[in-house]
């Protein structure tokens, strides 16, 4: 409707409005007229005074600016969201051989060889790396993705799966651009952010209260402990100790660094030694006796985990040792 509208009085049709063109439409064009809040009767000066404001002192208005002075800001995330759509389209039906618009479970096998599909599985479920072999992956996407359990993956389940990890990635880039306003606020115009910075905007700043932790802005003060407390936090933040906050060290207040190797390998080899101990655990107790740790260590798998392989122990001995090296509370 707008696009129409200015175009229409955009009569020499150059992408712009300029004055006289405008004070013409609004004496001939009864919806612009409407729009801009004046009658045909007004006189040119008013009608060119209202073109000005319009375009911010310009002598002229380009169609982005027409459509700001009408309509809020065009959303970037909603035509990233619809280019996004279109190409899970057409990786779906790239992926759809039969094309009888369902993802079997031989086409999702036979699909997670395209790197653009696996690329998207990556988002949606985290195939690569996962560890897991096609075939078990298209088993698990069809277990979580296929809601009406016909064991076939239709357009709308594999557009919502895709759809919500792409949502996911929009709203934590809204978070991180809403971040970034607040660390350009309170920085002190070099790119950190010094003790004294963060005394202002503690005092000033709201946002930049809350993610230090403070449900409102508040003056930092040695009696009631608040300055220590901040104080505490932006030495927690300084991770390289230069005394100041660089913006990579804000942002991970909020977005912390993905997990080492040696992270993901300790919780890895964390979760493994639960299965262990759960699997030694039969009467369910949440703890081992030595009964059920002797009959354990039966299993080739249970005793290297326990260490009891080329130790040199019996298995009594290494298990007498075991307790009184890990039972603390006796």
């Amino acid at each position: 409707y707008l696009r129409r509208i200015f175009d229409r009085v955009d009569s020499n049709g150059d992408g712009h409005i300029d004055r006289e063109e405008a004070v013409t439409a609004v004496r001939c064009d009864e919806e612009f007229a409407a729009m801009l809040g004046f009658d045909s009767d007004e006189s040119s000066t008013q009608l060119e005074s209202a073109v000005a404001v319009m375009s911010s002192g310009l002598d002229r208005i380009s169609w982005q600016e027409f459509r700001a002075a009408f309509l809020p800001p065009v959303d970037p995330f909603a035509d990233y969201l619809r280019d996004y759509e279109t190409y899970l389209r057409a990786l779906f039906e790239r992926a759809d051989s039969n094309s009888d618009g369902d993802l079997s479970y031989a086409e999702l096998v036979t699909a997670l060889n395209d790197p653009d599909f696996a690329e998207v599985a990556v988002d949606a479920m985290g195939f690569v790396d996962s560890g897991i072999t096609r075939e078990e992956f298209a088993q698990q996407f069809l277990e979580v993705c296929d809601w009406n359990e016909d064991y076939k993956v239709q357009w709308e389940e594999f557009r919502e799966a895709a759809l919500a990890s792409a949502l996911t990635a929009m709203h934590e880039g809204r978070m991180e651009a809403a971040l970034r306003d607040v660390f350009d606020r309170v920085q002190g115009g070099d790119g950190t952010i010094t003790i004294d910075d963060a005394v202002q905007g503690l005092r000033d700043d709201p946002d930049f209260a809350e993610v230090l932790g403070f449900f409102s802005t508040h003056q930092a003060n040695e009696f009631d402990g608040s300055l220590e407390y901040l104080i505490e936090k932006l030495v927690e933040m300084d991770t390289n100790q230069d005394g100041v906050i660089e913006w990579s060290e804000f942002r991970a207040v909020v977005f912390p660094p993905p997990p080492s190797e040696m992270d993901m390998y300790m919780q890895n080899y964390e979760n493994y030694l639960r299965a262990v101990f759960e699997r030694i655990d039969e009467d369910q107790s949440g703890s081992l006796s030595y009964g059920e740790i002797a009959e354990a260590l039966r299993d080739e798998d249970v005793a290297d985990a326990l260490g009891l392989s080329g130790s040199g122990l019996t298995s009594i001995e290494f298990v007498e040792r075991l307790l009184s090296s890990l039972d603390w509370d006796d």
